[in-house]
């Protein structure tokens, strides 16, 4: 298994009142942080029970592409931005995978002219 590969898993809690504004800083990284050297996947997910919780799962292929990601502009601008709206300090864990699933699926069904993966 390779375990240079690094993965991180970002919990952010919001402000009640500053959800939306949150929600906006946090979708602002996304497309920027995808466009770095050595990011594999960057997503953000919003909790179904508790709006105010955020979570940023990515993953980047080394401790040190890592750290670049933490002291890159729109890293820090964004930090920056988020600290006095956020209800607690954004909790963030590095993982390696001990077991991967590389599974694929390669069914397509369309409806109504939309084609969806399954």
């Amino acid at each position: 298994m390779d375990t240079t590969t690094i993965y991180l898993i970002a919990d952010c809690y919001a402000l009640p009142d500053k959800i939306e504004v949150v929600r906006q800083i946090l979708e602002s990284l996304i497309e920027v942080s995808r466009k770095e050297v050595g990011c594999i996947r960057y997503e953000l997910f919003e909790n179904l029970q508790d709006k105010t919780h955020f979570t940023i799962i990515h993953r980047w292929q080394s401790e040190d592409i890592v750290e670049n990601h933490f002291t890159a502009k729109h890293t820090l601008k964004a930090t920056e931005m988020l600290k006095d709206i956020l209800a607690k300090p954004t909790d963030v864990r590095r993982y390696t995978c001990l077991a991967k699933d590389d599974r694929t699926i390669n069914k397509t069904k369309s409806y109504s002219g939309f084609c969806c993966t399954l």
